[in-house]
């Protein structure tokens, strides 16, 4: 397993790409979320990491309803997710994430039917580049928001690679994250890392390892799955979000991390 850091589009990549060799973090995840357009540009990513040790682990989009009922929702929907796969190919990305999306006024039988239509569309494009193409779990617009969804869709399309966040898993399934991963370990090719602690209706996103994830756990059983992609960290929450405090978040989450790489 490899450490990686998630990079989001609006941040300097340049400054970042500096810090992840100056403190050996192997990858880059480039991430685009929160925004209703984006501009999802390969030349300052590549400049970024020219000359550099660290690479591209990944390009995320997030948010992003890949089964929007609206016509120009989904047109669009379909400019970035292919954009997304077509940055990843360009700079030197193995993967490439995209959300599965969901249409609220038809029934998840007809979501699954549409949504294993598209996945065909977007991993024939991925396969073409060199891509692997993943998705990610709970997050909305989202099929894959409980277990038996998840099964499903697995069902349907049983090579179908998928991106896992813990705290993503708690906050959207509802369930612990040792569940799905015991369920769908196979099938998992991306890895977040962020932690989470609640105490009644106290509830904060400290570096990993300070909250109530138990990573030994959740590593030993990813490396049971002969897991060996990166644990991407991501800084989270209103406090270790701010830019004078990012750098300290992943410093203390590298240092917990690495305990379980040899």
């Amino acid at each position: 397993m490899k450490i990686g850091l998630l990079v989001r589009y609006h941040q300097n990549f340049n400054e970042w790409a500096l810090f992840a060799d100056a403190v050996g973090i192997d990858g880059l995840e480039i991430s685009y979320q929160d925004a209703g357009d984006y501009d999802i540009d390969p030349e300052p990513i590549k400049n970024a990491i020219k000359d550099r040790k660290v690479e591209i682990c990944s390009i995320a989009i997030f948010h992003v309803n890949t089964l929007a009922e609206d016509p120009q929702e989904r047109a669009r929907a379909k400019e970035l997710n292919c954009n997304v796969i077509d940055t990843a190919a360009e700079v030197g990305s193995k993967l490439a994430v995209i959300g599965m999306g969901y249409n609220d006024n038809q029934s998840l039988e007809a979501n699954l039917e549409e949504f294993k239509a598209e996945h065909y569309f977007y991993n024939d494009r991925a396969n073409k580049l060199g891509v692997t193409l993943a998705y990610y779990l709970g997050h909305p617009p989202n099929i894959a928001t409980s277990l038996e969804n998840i099964d499903k869709i697995i069902k349907m399309i049983p090579d179908i690679n998928l991106k896992v966040d813990p705290v993503g898993i708690i906050r959207h399934l509802k369930i612990e994250p040792y569940e799905v991963i015991k369920a769908i370990g196979e099938r998992i090719v991306h890895f977040h890392c962020k932690d989470i602690l609640r105490y009644d209706d106290y509830e904060i996103e400290p570096p990993v390892g300070m909250g109530q994830v138990e990573w030994n756990k959740l590593i030993a059983m990813l490396y049971d799955f002969h897991y060996d992609s990166y644990l991407v960290i991501e800084p989270h929450g209103p406090m270790w979000r701010d830019e004078d405090k990012i750098a300290n978040h992943i410093i203390l989450s590298k240092r917990h991390l690495e305990q379980f790489i040899p």
